[in-house]
């Protein structure tokens, strides 16, 4: 990898990364005032209407999200591009279908999920139209490598979102009616935003061939089966609990998954920079820079996120009561399971990433077959006998058997994967995490010494840890300078 390529990664990477964090800042101080002023019920019903509108978006989706991402990331002038336009009539021609399509079928649709939510009815085609075009900006975005304007609008967003339901709080006047409001509103003014950021005026060159259509389609095709598997291995759960039980089964669920979710921000906030950028170097015939990547982006990222686990199972309890009040503590082992989740789930999704990068499209839908038929037969059985704490451990059967599926296929790919350093740090973390359960303890002072335990042993046997300390650094230093 020469230095400019490098240089430019992470300064994507920083600016992505500064932007999600940022808005994940202000989207925890608004699940902190929700979760605060609208009882348990209303909230369950709110996050089924928001999984409803993300069903359809990804029915409505045709793949066109991730492969925009890397044919436009392929192309060594985009003023020339002729991908652009046809992505955007078929997104939007799509989009419309699916809109008629709800409208005329939502009295079979909205009984599948809680009557409650007919009266919310029309909510759910704006919300979907308006989040699907805003999602498939962002990916638009991503493709162009405006990872600065990127961040901006996400930040300007999530700042938009909690002012609002501040001014409905000021004026005591926060119920589900005015949250769904709020999502309406501040979609739209997203939106309005992106379009102004993006100069479609030098992009759209309408000079395509009908071979452009069929060359997005062979490719979007097996990426779309893969999010809708994708899709149905994550959140076939929320389905599932509130089936069994009830929206306040769901809001519990919910609430323990939102933390983790915040941590798959960030870690996309990475993805986004992460796969322009090996999509580049795949194309460019750069196979070894691109395994060294990935391998690199592999084991500092698996160093982050344990130590995270590690907290989140030492202080469960703690953290959820501060951020989401007493009313969710019932949470708190859900929670901590989840985070254990996320780490599982982020190194497949790199694993994932790396292979569609490389130009097997169609992998990532094997993957996710095999994990789907794992999380749902686990689901129903783990939920009818656990609760919605089922759901979590159906989810972290799931994601250990994807990554061991991931990995064959690596292999079999000639892509080579250093599994040894990833699968140290693991082990540590893992082997912390039995040896507290154990001991069970809720003294400070026992949870102080296994995180210095974790940390010392981690130094001990991990050489990034000891190594990537001093290159941090000296390139902050640099950057002063």
């Amino acid at each position: 990898m020469d230095k400019n390529f490098k240089s430019n990664f992470l300064k994507g990477s920083a600016a992505t990364s500064v932007g999600t964090m940022s808005s994940i800042v202000f989207h925890f101080m608004s699940l902190m005032i929700m979760t605060r002023y609208i009882s348990k019920e209303d909230f369950g019903i709110y996050i089924l209407i928001l999984v409803i509108v993300a069903v359809f978006n990804l029915l409505s989706s045709l793949g066109l999200e991730i492969s925009i991402v890397k044919f436009i990331s392929g192309e060594s002038d985009i003023r020339n591009n002729t991908i652009i336009f046809p992505y955007i009539l078929m997104r939007i021609t799509s989009l419309f279908i699916f809109c008629i399509l709800f409208y005329f079928l939502s009295h079979l649709i909205i009984p599948l999920f809680h009557v409650q939510i007919s009266q919310f009815v029309l909510f759910v085609p704006i919300m979907f139209f308006l989040f699907s075009l805003r999602d498939f900006f962002y990916n638009l975005m991503q493709g162009l490598k405006l990872f600065k304007k990127y961040a901006i609008v996400q930040v300007s967003s999530a700042v938009l979102r909690i002012s609002s339901l501040l001014l409905f709080l000021y004026f005591k006047n926060l119920n589900l009616h005015n949250l769904l409001y709020i999502e309406v509103i501040v979609s739209f003014i997203t939106l309005t935003c992106q379009l102004f950021i993006i100069s479609f005026s030098s992009l759209l060159n309408i000079n395509y061939h009908l071979n452009t259509y069929r060359k997005i389609i062979k490719f979007s095709v097996p990426l779309y089966f893969n999010s809708l598997l994708t899709f149905l291995r994550e959140r076939i759960n929320v389905f599932l609990v509130g089936a069994f039980f009830n929206p306040v089964s769901v809001a519990y669920f919910d609430v323990a998954g939102k933390i983790p979710e915040g941590f798959s921000k960030i870690f996309q906030s990475f993805i986004i920079v992460y796969f322009p950028n090996l999509s580049t170097l795949f194309s460019e015939g750069k196979k070894v820079d691109a395994e060294n990547l990935m391998n690199k982006s592999l084991k500092i990222l698996s160093i982050g996120m344990s130590f995270f686990v590690i907290i989140s199972i030492l202080f469960k309890n703690e953290i959820i009561i501060l951020m989401f009040s007493e009313k969710y503590a019932q949470s708190s082992m859900a929670f901590s399971l989840l985070m254990l989740n996320f780490y599982f789930r982020a190194i497949s999704n790199i694993m994932g990433y790396s292979i569609v990068s490389a130009g097997y499209s169609s992998i990532p839908v094997k993957v996710n077959s095999v994990s789907s038929v794992v999380n749902i037969i686990s689901s129903v059985i783990f939920i009818p006998f656990f609760g919605f704490i089922g759901a979590v451990y159906s989810l972290l059967i799931m994601n250990i058997v994807s990554q061991i599926v991931y990995y064959f296929f690596l292999l079999r790919c000639k892509i080579f994967i250093e599994l040894a350093d990833y699968l140290k740090i693991t082990f540590i973390c893992i082997s912390t995490i039995g040896i507290y359960s154990f001991i069970n303890s809720d003294f400070i002072f026992i949870k102080i010494i296994f995180i210095m335990l974790y940390l010392i042993f981690s130094f001990a046997i991990i050489k990034e840890i000891r190594d990537y300390p001093g290159f941090i650094f000296r390139y902050l230093t640099r950057i002063i300078h």
